[in-house]
């Protein structure tokens, strides 16, 4: 079995590194299979970004048709995925497509199924069903998305070769937007997995883990947070995800709270891939942060996190933990001085769920592949 396995990556974004590897090698421990690895934003590495000039024309002349149509389809829709990415995304898919003949393409989950992402879907799908009978979806979620991309997302899932389609949150809203309930199933992301594959930091650097992240209307209560557990006498450390829009939050924060020159002793170093991401955190007795993928890995290792709600998919991963006492929306009003006492002293309590949810979404991948198989 051939398996173009597409997802984000090499996104600066690591939490999509680490369902990437984690679903690859659930893959690789399951099934005999030749999986290859597609980047969704085009990119063969991390920190690569894209320029038209990279693109010779002997290159290009050998896929006109699909240049032509991509730069169509974006002057069309004045809102859709960048142009450069989208034709790196196609030149890059269509030199697989003529080398290889895969059993299944399989979407490896994220939150792929918004604006920024729904073009370039249509685009891939489009494309791999001349050479592939069955996509997949796997243990996605549904983000930002407009009428159009509505609209462009139930072509896709709507086509017979787009086989399953697994959501890790927003299952109803995904059922009331797109319908299809015969294809699609409720699961879990599953990144929950990663400690079956990675290990965990052996030192613990600080009780407090404080995941930095650039979002809107987020950065006074990120200051405010640092202010709270240092006025607490908590040991505490910045970290990222990885962005490096979010390193630059956590230099402003350092020097609008008058202590960058404690940079090196007071913020963890920017983790470079999955398995440096997993180490950084891991290195917590607890964490608070904003970034989804900060508390899925957190929760896998059985340590306590409380999230900021910035985005419906991070409160959906606390309710179905269970503890929807362990998040608070940005807007509302906290005691940035006593709410440290509210993160929860440990997992003991929830850990067979946890468990139960990593194993059903890998117990879903596999009933995927296999299903497609057959």
């Amino acid at each position: 079995m051939k398996i173009l396995l597409i997802g984000e990556r090499y996104s600066e974004n690591l939490g999509d590194a680490v369902i990437c590897e984690t679903v690859k090698r659930l893959i690789e421990q399951k099934c005999d299979a030749e999986i290859i690895d597609f980047d969704l934003s085009g990119r063969s590495g991390y920190n690569e970004y894209y320029s038209l000039r990279s693109l010779s024309r002997n290159r290009c002349s050998g896929y006109k048709k699909i240049i032509i149509s991509t730069v169509l389809r974006k002057v069309l829709y004045r809102k859709a995925v960048d142009i450069k990415r989208c034709l790196r995304v196609m030149l890059n898919l269509n030199e697989h497509l003529l080398r290889n003949n895969f059993d299944i393409i399989l979407f490896a989950g994220g939150a792929l199924f918004q604006d920024y992402f729904a073009e370039l879907i249509y685009s891939i799908v489009r494309q791999c069903k001349r050479k592939s009978p069955t996509v997949v979806f796997h243990a996605c979620g549904l983000g930002k998305i407009s009428d159009h991309s509505k609209k462009i997302l139930k072509r896709v899932f709507n086509l017979e070769c787009v086989k399953d389609i697994s959501i890790r949150d927003s299952y109803e809203r995904f059922i009331f937007l797109f319908g299809n309930e015969h294809k699609v199933t409720n699961t879990y992301d599953t990144a929950l997995c990663c400690p079956r594959f990675y290990n965990r930091s052996n030192v613990i650097v600080a009780e407090y883990g404080i995941g930095c992240i650039n979002w809107e209307n987020t950065y006074h209560i990120q200051k405010q947070i640092i202010q709270g557990i240092m006025n607490s006498g908590a040991t505490w450390k910045l970290f990222t995800n990885g962005d490096i829009s979010d390193e630059r939050v956590v230099d402003k924060l350092l020097i609008e709270l008058g202590i960058s020159y404690r940079k090196s002793e007071l913020v963890l170093p920017r983790a470079i891939d999955a398995e440096s991401l997993i180490f950084n955190i891991t290195s917590f007795k607890k964490i608070i942060s904003f970034r989804l993928h900060s508390h899925i890995i957190a929760a896998s290792f059985g340590i306590p996190s409380y999230g900021f709600v910035w985005d419906s998919k991070v409160r959906d991963f606390f309710v179905k933990l269970g503890i929807p006492e362990q998040c608070r929306d940005i807007t509302e009003k906290i005691d940035y001085e006593t709410f440290v006492k509210d993160v929860k002293d440990n997992l003991d309590d929830i850990q067979r769920e946890i468990k139960k949810q990593a194993d059903l979404s890998k117990e879903d991948l596999y009933r995927q592949l296999i299903k497609e198989k057959h």
